[in-house]
């Protein structure tokens, strides 16, 4: 009897053993598909918030910032004749801002230095693509076309150089000047022209292209800081002014560009504000004809968007 009762109480132990371990995996299994639902929780929680600040404003003019001060310093570089220096930053520019037409042009301009023109006319190409009222990327293209010996493209950018360009603008005249030649010449234009001529003009450019570019930068910047302090302080009337100023300097400039559109739109939105309260002020008081004189300036202000 006492080994059958022995037999039978480890016949029991191994059992609940045998349960107790199929009640661990199904506990550890739980646990492993509760963790990695936590898991995926968290990642998709991190993916939207990123999602949301990538959006914001703060963040791309973050970005914008820092793409600026690396151009800043590809300038540097170049002017020292550091040009492969030049194009890392260039190059780290467009990684932060894929829109900074100018730092594509700033490239285009270190290829061609370095007798790379694919790559030279590609970027230049990208500062166009993007904004096609840059004019610097088209003399820049037309005077590597024309020194490749690709006449027909050269004129063809030469032209829409003079099209987008003021007509009083020196580099506007250059450019028609260049034009002019290219299209009284022969089909064998580069027995025909004078290339002695040609050359003294390309060095020209490259060599006031650098300090034009840079000078128009440094003002540029001044104005729009000077832009967005009075925006912050909301003097927009002051700030849309220093936007109108930058933009001279650097026309199109995207940035620029859109803190103008703020500022005037900012504008609008406070004197529309201020003739409404002055004229509900008259009204209530009994003045009427004040009253109508603010309401009517209120209507002068909006802007009628049959004529936008």
């Amino acid at each position: 009897m006492g080994l059958l009762g022995g037999s039978i109480t480890i016949l029991k132990s191994k059992r609940y053993k045998k349960v107790l371990d199929q009640m661990d995996i199904i506990y550890y299994s739980s646990y492993r598909q509760q963790n990695m639902k936590l898991r995926i929780i968290s990642i998709i929680f991190c993916a939207v918030l990123f999602l949301v600040a990538y959006q914001s404003p703060c963040f791309s003019v973050g970005f914008e910032d820092q793409a600026e001060k690396y151009r800043e310093k590809g300038l540097t570089a170049q002017k020292r004749g550091d040009i492969q220096g030049s194009i890392s930053f260039y190059r780290k520019a467009v990684s932060l801002n894929p829109n900074y037409v100018a730092a594509y042009n700033d490239l285009g301009i270190a290829y061609e230095y370095l007798g790379q023109f694919n790559l030279a006319e590609e970027n230049y190409l990208k500062a166009i693509k993007l904004d096609k009222y840059y004019v610097a990327a088209y003399s820049n293209l037309a005077s590597l076309y024309q020194n490749m010996g690709r006449l027909e493209e050269a004129a063809l950018f030469w032209k829409r150089r003079v099209e987008f360009g003021k007509p009083d603008d020196y580099w506007t005249k250059k450019a028609k000047e260049n034009l002019q030649k290219l299209l009284s010449a022969s089909k064998d234009f580069e027995a025909s022209v004078v290339e002695e001529e040609i050359n003294k003009f390309n060095k020209e450019v490259a060599g006031r292209k650098m300090e034009l570019t840079r000078q128009n930068i440094a003002q540029a910047k001044e104005r729009f800081e000077r832009g967005k302090k009075f925006f912050k302080e909301k003097l927009y009337s002051d700030a849309k002014t220093e936007f109108q100023q930058a933009l001279k300097f650097t026309p199109n400039d995207p940035e620029i560009l859109n803190y103008y559109k703020k500022a005037r739109q900012q504008e609008i939105d406070q004197k529309v504000k201020t003739h409404a309260q002055r004229g509900v002020s008259y009204y209530e008081v009994g003045d009427t004809d004040q009253a109508r004189e603010e309401f009517e300036r209120l209507l002068s202000v909006i802007p009628d968007k049959s004529n936008q």
